[in-house]
């Protein structure tokens, strides 16, 4: 079952989000539309951000984050991730507890 905000693309998963950097935290905040806002402690040079990025997915869905790949916008906020080895289902509902969390 794919969900509105989450395409499934061969053996991935792929979800558009917007990253808030530099916050005092990092952790999922919302859905903002089809978007998935997420806030990293990290600022946004030399790669720290998207590096952070990738680990809040990994600590969140319980995965290594060599399972999750940013495929469009490195330099922007806005950016789509890609998801390898996991479930469409159990993607949403790890997004949802750690949303439920935040």
């Amino acid at each position: 079952m794919a969900l509105y905000y989450i395409a499934m693309v061969a053996s991935a998963v792929r979800i558009k989000v917007k990253v808030l950097p530099k916050t005092s935290r990092s952790c999922l905040a919302g859905w903002l539309g089809d978007t998935l806002k997420v806030c990293v402690h990290a600022a946004p040079e030399k790669g720290k951000a998207n590096g952070e990025l990738k680990r809040v997915f990994a600590d969140v869905l319980q995965i290594r984050v060599s399972n999750i790949q940013i495929i469009a916008g490195m330099t922007s906020q806005r950016k789509i991730i890609e998801i390898h080895s996991m479930d469409a289902c159990v993607i949403d509902r790890h997004l949802k507890a750690a949303i439920n969390n935040s």
